[in-house]
C-alpha cells in the first residue's frame, strides 16, 4: 500500500519517511533535476520584478519565472505535466516531483504582465500543434494559480507567438500558421 510499519504499527511512507523502533521522522525526498531552462524565451518586467517564460527542454514543459532584480527567479511549473501522475521526488522542487513526462508543450513564448499582476503567456505545444494561452493569477497568498487554454488547432498553429496587452490588460496574440490549406498564415 506504499506505507511501511514498526513494531508498534507506526505507519510510514516509504518514499519519504523513516521509522525506526522509536521515532517516525519524515524529510521531502530530493527534488528532481531542473534540466535546462531558457530556450523560446520571452521577458519582461515591472517596477519590482522580472518574469521569464521559457521552455524546460528536460521535461518538455512551459515554466515561468518571477523575481527581484539580481536574484534568481522562482520556476513556477505552468503545463506540460501529466495529468495523475504520481510524486516521485520533492514535492516542492521542480514539477512538484513529478517525473512522469507529459505533453511537449512551451516553445516560442511570450509573456506579459498586466496593472494587476497578472502574468499572461502565449506559447505553442509541440505535440497538438496548437497556439495554446496561460494566465497566472496571484491568490490571497501570493502564490499564483495557472489556467490554460488551447487558442488555435487549424494546422500548425501557435510559433513565433508576440502577445501583448491593452490599457484594461486584454491580451492579443499574433502567432505563425504553417500547414493551412498548404500555405503559411500569419494570425
Amino acid at each position: 500500500d506504499g506505507f511501511v510499519r514498526n513494531n508498534e504499527g507506526i505507519r510510514a511512507d516509504r518514499f519519504s519517511c523513516t521509522v525506526d523502533q522509536n521515532t517516525c521522522e519524515c524529510v521531502e525526498l530530493a527534488p528532481l533535476p531542473q534540466g535546462l531552462i531558457g530556450r523560446f524565451a520571452s521577458m519582461t518586467a515591472d517596477a519590482n520584478r522580472f518574469y521569464v517564460s521559457a521552455y524546460a527542454e528536460e521535461y518538455g514543459d512551459l515554466v515561468v519565472g518571477v523575481g527581484t532584480f539580481g536574484d534568481e527567479p522562482k520556476w513556477h511549473w505552468v503545463d506540460g505535466l501529466p495529468l495523475g501522475a504520481p510524486v516521485v521526488a520533492g514535492p516542492s522542487g521542480p514539477r512538484g516531483g513529478v517525473s512522469e513526462p507529459g505533453p511537449d508543450v512551451g516553445k516560442y513564448t511570450s509573456i506579459a504582465v498586466d496593472n494587476e499582476g497578472h502574468i499572461h503567456v502565449a506559447y505553442y505545444a509541440v505535440d497538438l500543434g496548437s497556439l495554446h494561452y496561460a494566465l497566472g493569477e496571484i491568490d490571497v497568498d501570493g502564490n499564483y494559480q495557472w489556467s490554460t487554454l488551447i487558442l488555435d488547432e487549424a494546422g500548425d498553429a501557435g510559433r513565433w507567438a508576440s502577445l501583448s496587452l491593452d490599457q484594461e490588460g486584454r491580451p492579443g496574440i499574433a502567432y505563425n500558421v504553417r500547414y493551412l490549406d498548404g500555405i503559411s498564415q500569419l494570425r
